[in-house]
């Protein structure tokens, strides 16, 4: 997560497992900071000012989703069991 990270909500006692919270780098920055510590990801979709990164770690889809909201962005991050695939 961003040094900067500000959780709101966690769910991790059971998939799926979420975090959503908000950090001060812009969503270019947030995208660049996922790209060099997960790589590149499978997939990519953006719809009205949201986009959403889609990677596969140690077996199980993770879903990360970016909304830029003013000097604030969003992320919420969704991993999935490995049997979701």
């Amino acid at each position: 997560l961003p040094e900067d990270f500000q959780t709101r909500m966690t769910v991790d006692k059971k998939y799926p497992m979420v975090l959503d919270g908000f950090t001060r780098l812009n969503d270019a920055q947030v995208q660049s900071f996922y790209s060099n510590k997960l790589g590149e990801p499978l997939k990519t979709t953006s719809d009205i000012g949201r986009f959403t990164l889609f990677y596969n770690v140690a077996g199980h889809p993770l879903r990360i989703s970016v909304y830029q909201r003013g000097e604030w962005t969003e992320v919420s991050a969704m991993v999935s069991a490995a049997s979701d695939m």
